[in-house]
């Protein structure tokens, strides 16, 4: 019997994939639907296929997606039950209807040949139209040579067009690589055992859109480095690579890196041992060679650290403590303490010298902030860039933009800030973006919704920053009120703001989202006795971080500051009644 896995998350396009799942001209599959914590609950259309075929949904409780996408292959491959074979099936993606048949019709020699089935594909568009042409594959093929053909773009390959034998699972899993980029390919050689893979010519039409990762170019050069990590893997560990393979792979390996523009000394030392230990001593003091203009032409962090150190003059700052994020976190949370957050933009006014481009220079805004500066109020924690202090986490852009502030900035810094307080981290909303370890940013960002769990919340924000819309980041709160402000110079509508917000905020958690007017609005309404956070990004950050992305990309329907030019943005896309209905005053 066939177990078809679907790992969910995306409802985009599902009702295709269920719809392609019906129209099989053989039902002999079982559908295992895993749901990944998604915040677009399927059982609606669920509901319309119950009956046209065999499937069990689960939904579980927490989004192991976001940290492992191979994690969460594995927990839904664990639904299936006597299945001796199994298809991962992506939630956007297209089975021709004598896909299952096929199979079938071809069992009999599967079994006695292969580990490994391989379907033909076609990429398709959000409109379900062609955008490639249809690979076809040998009928029998070294999974190796396959995958070599794969690396010099003859040819493509995903998970969702390949059928395994469970006991081939079982006996190597997956190797767990960033966004499962390459594990699939990985799984492919190492499912095969060194059996060709069976390719069958029925059809397997695969999404590309923005939405999915395949889709997603900001993501192209960490997706490179996956790649880079796979050929590094099996050349070390594959044990039936031909010396052709080793010189083939070597040269892409190499290739990869070209690519990168980066370079990493310890990927450089395993390759120029690989190479000596697989074809021998003058090809690795050629590789030795190469390494070494790699390391002239792309060493990013190189650069960074030669740069540093001939600026570290510049940067004078007095000691000063500032609080981790979860440190910050812990205090809002047990202490319920309000929060001021300032950024770099925050400074700027201070210093008149720039402004965001959402909020013009204002004097009286200038004086508000030094005024929250240095605020006494014991139940409000002022919270400033923990990139003052310390790096740790950054990627090396981050680094250099933090350091040139510093370099610019240091002495006017130090007659601002005090010595004697403990500041909270600003950076405590800006978990993703920027940070290199994604697997913190997730638990910040669990850490994040536990303070307004089971709580009634008022949200203060501009009028297209729609927190909270078309993601699950307050699903946990009991109720959502929300004021809208003017998207840039709120500022300018201070009085009004901060009336409406003592108005509709008693009783509530009050979140702000608006700039440095929410570094303000925060302090005022702490000295109230409100409990107010100013979490300017969180949504953003959050948004990015579900995407998977590595770079800042414009969210459909909301306000990017840092996107720049918000033209092409649809900010007028429907938004549901539940949302309609939390804005209570629109300013």
């Amino acid at each position: 019997m066939l177990a078809i896995i679907i790992p969910y998350f995306k409802i985009n396009f599902f009702e295709k994939t269920l719809e392609s799942l019906a129209q099989q001209t053989d039902q002999r599959f079982n559908v295992y639907i895993g749901d990944d914590a998604s915040p677009n609950a399927p059982n609606d259309l669920l509901e319309k296929y119950q009956g046209k075929f065999n499937f069990t949904y689960k939904k579980f409780d927490d989004n192991l997606g976001s940290i492992s996408l191979v994690k969460q292959w594995e927990r839904c491959i664990g639904m299936m039950q006597e299945e001796e074979w199994f298809m991962i099936l992506g939630d956007d993606d297209v089975l021709g209807e004598n896909v299952v048949e096929t199979f079938y019709k071809n069992l009999p020699e599967i079994e006695k040949t292969a580990h490994v089935v391989r379907f033909s594909s076609v990429l398709i568009n959000e409109k379900d139209e062609p955008i490639s042409q249809e690979y076809h594959h040998p009928q029998l093929e070294n999974a190796i040579e396959s995958y070599c053909r794969k690396l010099d773009g003859i040819t493509r390959s995903s998970l969702s067009e390949y059928i395994f034998r469970k006991e081939k699972y079982l006996t190597y899993r997956f190797k767990d690589f960033n966004f499962g980029w390459g594990s699939d390919d990985y799984a492919v050689i190492e499912f095969s055992d060194n059996s060709p893979i069976f390719s069958l010519k029925e059809l397997v039409f695969v999404r590309i859109s923005n939405i999915n990762i395949t889709g997603n170019l900001s993501l192209s050069k960490e997706k490179l480095i996956e790649d880079i990590r796979v050929v590094r893997d099996l050349l070390k560990h594959n044990k039936y690579l031909s010396s052709n393979q080793i010189k083939r792979f070597a040269k892409q390996y190499n290739d990869q890196l070209y690519r990168s523009k980066s370079f990493n000394f310890i990927l450089e030392i395993k390759l120029i041992f690989l190479v000596l230990e697989k074809i021998g001593i003058r090809m690795a003091i050629s590789q030795i060679v190469i390494s070494f203009k790699r390391f002239i032409f792309y060493n990013e962090k190189f650069e960074y650290l030669y740069w540093s150190f001939r600026t570290r003059k510049l940067r004078k700052l007095n000691n000063i403590k500032i609080l981790n994020s979860h440190e910050t976190l812990e205090k809002i949370i047990n202490e319920k303490k309000s929060i001021s957050r300032f950024g770099d933009g925050e400074f700027k006014i201070i210093f008149n010298d720039g402004n965001p481009s959402f909020q013009s220079y204002n004097l009286l805004l200038s004086k508000r902030l030094i005024e929250v500066l240095n605020s006494p109020n014991k139940n409000l924690l002022i919270s400033i860039p923990i990139t003052f202090v310390s790096l740790e986490n950054e990627k090396i852009s981050s680094r250099f933009f933090w350091k040139q502030f510093l370099n610019k900035y240091s002495e006017r810094l130090n007659n601002l800030l005090r010595k004697d307080y403990v500041y909270g981290n600003a950076g405590v909303t800006r978990f993703y973006i920027g940070q290199t370890n994604k697997k913190l940013s997730f638990k910040i960002s669990q850490k994040l919704k536990q303070i307004w769990d089971n709580k009634e919340i008022l949200i203060i924000e501009g009028k297209y920053s729609r927190l909270g819309v078309g993601n699950d980041l307050f699903e946990n709160a009991v109720s959502i009120e929300r004021i809208l402000c003017p998207v840039v110079n709120a500022f300018d509508h201070y009085e009004k703001i901060l009336e409406l917000s003592m108005l509709y905020g008693k009783n509530k958690l009050i979140i702000i989202a608006l700039g440095p007017t929410a570094t303000v609005l925060a302090h005022d309404l702490a000295n109230k006795g409100f409990w107010a956070l100013d979490l300017g990004h969180v949504d953003v950050e959050y948004e990015w971080m579900k995407s998977n992305t590595f770079d800042r990309i414009q969210i459909k329907g909301k306000y990017v500051s840092e996107m720049g030019d918000q033209s092409k943005n649809d900010f007028n896309e429907f938004f549901d009644s539940v949302y309609n209905s939390q804005i209570k005053f629109e300013v």
